[in-house]
């Protein structure tokens, strides 16, 4: 649970390897921001991170069969794409 991130100012840092993240997720150290969406499913099959206003989730294969897992809970609030470090 995270109960203080602030948008702009935090970054949750990413490792590739770990989560299989492929160059087209991501440039450099930065989310591609294709590879984010606001809500609770993928709707392209690029969306990796997923957030509702307080679950960030990880979707594999994005709208494939392989379920989305919960990453971290957060006690509400907003997130972009920018707001990831990709290690």
């Amino acid at each position: 649970s995270v109960t203080d991130f602030a948008s702009g100012t935090d970054k949750v840092e990413i490792n590739a390897s770990a989560f299989a993240l492929t160059g087209t997720s991501y440039v450099g150290n930065v989310l591609n921001g294709s590879a984010f969406v606001i809500g609770s499913a993928a709707t392209t099959a690029d969306h990796r991170f997923l957030f509702d206003g307080s679950t960030l989730r990880y979707d594999a294969d994005g709208t494939g069969a392989t379920a989305s897992v919960r990453i971290a809970t957060f006690s509400g609030g907003v997130m972009t794409a920018a707001d990831f470090f990709i290690a």
